[in-house]
């Protein structure tokens, strides 16, 4: 593998609606530049740009030969304080040292990976509508659509949904009535020492709002994301509610030993967890439960070749995969670098935001293009697809 010298690095904070996208990029001596996505918008993104300065610092003048090893040698070195920002902020660099490799050598990373590629005829990944109706509920001033106020306003949205070739949306718990609403409170963005709860009855009330997006429609899929939201009593009876519907999974993340044993055993849809899990030590749990059906891989925060770590154990334990998406349109081509080297029989439904600030595909060289809700991987070098700093 051609060896490369860093010369530079810089990080990014693109304002894009109600949060920042981060990119670094990376340049050589020899002036090639090296990008990737790694934001994160529920975290502490004020000391996640601080390790990029610290790692960055780091890496100025060494000669990178192969990236795994500077990766090994970066969680050596953060190795106490590893788990959360640092092993984050590691990632960035990898992703970003293997978009400038792919360029340096005139390779794909595929080939740099040594990974057995899909074949044309399966490099095209459907997806499906992700949070949804949530941002036209939260975030409707960014994105210049038509706001969700009524239920009928949810009818028009699932023929929109249909009419875009999606087979599925993913809402979050969401309300219309008393008024329009997004519940999070296993969250607490603003740092509230209210508590947030969701009512008694919200459950009929998703019930109501699936009912009309769906409208009769025999072939849309509905996904749930619970997130950290719900306790045992309202999961029950949020998915006692649900059995009318075709429900392509329920997603839910944990942070709760007891919870996740209680609702293991009572959950009767396929369930899928793991977008906020780091490393494959931490996957571990899920991926050798079989009451777990898809693992869901972040791979801005994991690094490519630990998400790659974590598919292939998943999938040899006859797990699916989905991806972790909710970003910009460089990201949406990294995913898509990492699908392309996952079995396609083991692919899930593939996360994507349709809701955005208009801009979104302005600031890349070459954004993924939705067709029939889908995206085809095309094979270049790097992430295919280049952030464009002077767009700004």
């Amino acid at each position: 593998m051609s060896s490369i010298l860093i010369d530079s690095y810089k990080s990014f904070k693109v304002p894009a609606g109600w949060r920042n996208w981060l990119i670094l990029s990376i340049t050589s001596k020899d002036g090639l530049v090296g990008f990737a996505e790694f934001t994160d918008s529920n975290g502490s993104e004020t000391t996640l740009l601080t390790a990029i300065e610290e790692i960055g610092q780091l890496l100025i003048g060494k000669r990178i030969i192969s990236i795994e090893e500077v990766v090994v040698y970066l969680r050596r070195k953060y190795r106490q304080s590893l788990s959360g920002i640092m092993f984050k902020a590691i990632s960035a660099f990898e992703n970003a040292l293997w978009d400038l490799q792919s360029k340096n050598s005139g390779n794909s990373i595929i080939h740099l990976l040594s990974r057995k590629q899909l074949d044309s005829q399966f490099q095209k990944f459907k997806c499906y509508w992700s949070h949804c109706p949530t941002t036209r509920i939260r975030s409707i001033d960014h994105i210049g659509a038509d706001p969700i106020l009524t239920y009928n306003d949810l009818k028009l949205l699932g023929k929109e949904i249909l009419g875009n070739g999606f087979p599925a949306f993913k809402t979050n718990l969401v309300q219309i009535k008393p008024l329009p609403k997004v519940f999070m409170p296993g969250f607490n963005k603003n740092f509230d020492f209210n508590t947030e709860t969701i009512p008694e009855s919200y459950p009929e009330e998703l019930k109501n709002i699936l009912k009309a997006i769906i409208n009769n429609s025999e072939k849309l899929e509905v996904i749930i994301d619970m997130n950290f939201n719900v306790d045992l009593d309202k999961f029950n009876s949020i998915q006692d509610k649900i059995s009318d519907f075709n429900v392509r999974w329920i997603e839910i993340d944990f942070d709760d030993f007891f919870l996740y044993e209680k609702i293991l055993k009572v959950k009767k849809y396929p369930l899928c967890t793991g977008e906020n899990l780091l490393g494959l030590n931490s996957f571990e749990k899920i991926i050798y439960d079989k009451r777990v059906d898809i693992i869901s891989v972040d791979v801005l925060w994991n690094g490519l070749t630990e998400s790659l770590k974590i598919a292939d154990l998943a999938i040899s334990l006859g797990k699916k995969i989905a991806v972790h998406n909710y970003y910009g349109s460089l990201a949406t081509s990294m995913a898509l670098v990492f699908l392309s080297m996952v079995p396609y029989d083991s692919i899930e439904l593939m996360e994507f935001d349709f809701d955005d600030v208009h801009w979104r595909d302005s600031i890349v060289s070459n954004p993924p293009k939705l067709l029939d809700g889908a995206f085809k991987y095309v094979t270049g070098k790097g992430w295919n697809n280049d952030f464009l700093p002077t767009a700004l």
